[in-house]
C-alpha cells in the first residue's frame, strides 16, 4: 500500500551502541588525579599537616594549663594537672585532689576519690601522629602562693621527628619553643651544653 504523497513515515531509530569502559584520556586524566593526591600525602604537604597537628595539641595542652592555673586562684584551692597514657592515647587531667587523685580507664571513665572535684579531662589520640612524651607528669597549682610546682617541661613528638616543648615556669606561664630547628613563629629550644 502506497502512503499518501507529502505524508512522512516514521521509523524507528536503532540506539547507539552504548561502550563500557575509559578512554585512553580518560584513563590518564584519573592516573594523573592520583598521582596528584599520592603526592600530596607525602612530602612537604605531610609535613605541614604534621606541624599543624603539633600546634594543635600544644594549644591544647597551654589551654588546660591556664585553665588549672585560673581555676585554682578562682577556687582558692590547689589543682592538678596531670599527664595518663592509655592504649592509643593521653589523657591531660585537671581536678583539685592529691596527686593520681583522678584516673581514667581504658573506655575513657573517670574514676575520681571521694570529694574531689574533675575540672576537665582531655583525650589526646596517637593515630594523629602526635604523642605526649610525659609519662607521670603532675603539676600542682597553688592557689594562696600561685605557683606551679614543680617547673616542667611538656614534651610533644611528631612522628616525623619535630617536636614542640612547652616549658611551664613557675608562675604557670607557657613558652613554646621547637625541635630539633625553628619553625614557624617558635624559637628553636636550648639545649643544655
Amino acid at each position: 500500500m502506497l502512503g499518501l504523497p507529502g505524508r512522512m513515515q516514521h521509523r524507528a531509530a536503532k540506539p547507539a551502541p552504548v561502550e563500557r569502559g575509559l578512554s585512553t584520556i580518560e584513563a590518564l586524566c584519573v592516573a594523573s588525579v592520583a598521582a596528584s593526591t599520592l603526592g600530596l600525602a607525602s612530602g612537604p604537604w605531610a609535613s605541614t599537616v604534621q606541624r599543624h597537628r603539633l600546634q594543635a595539641a600544644a594549644t591544647m595542652i597551654e589551654a588546660e594549663v591556664q585553665l588549672a592555673r585560673s581555676w585554682a586562684t578562682a577556687n582558692n584551692r590547689t589543682v592538678r594537672l596531670e599527664v595518663q597514657h592509655v592504649r592509643h592515647g593521653s589523657w591531660v587531667i585537671v581536678h583539685a585532689g592529691d596527686k593520681g587523685a583522678c584516673r581514667k580507664a581504658e573506655d575513657g571513665a573517670t574514676q575520681c576519690a571521694a570529694g574531689t572535684p574533675l575540672v576537665s579531662a582531655r583525650f589526646h589520640d596517637t593515630s594523629t601522629g602526635v604523642r605526649l612524651a610525659n609519662p607521670g607528669l603532675s603539676l600542682a597549682f597553688s592557689a594562696s602562693r600561685g605557683t606551679v610546682t614543680p617547673t616542667s617541661t611538656i614534651r610533644l613528638t611528631g612522628s616525623d621527628g619535630v617536636g614542640l616543648n612547652q616549658v611551664v615556669n613557675l608562675m604557670g606561664r607557657v613558652r613554646t619553643c621547637s625541635l630539633p630547628a625553628a619553625w614557624g613563629s617558635h624559637a628553636a629550644c636550648r639545649t643544655p651544653g
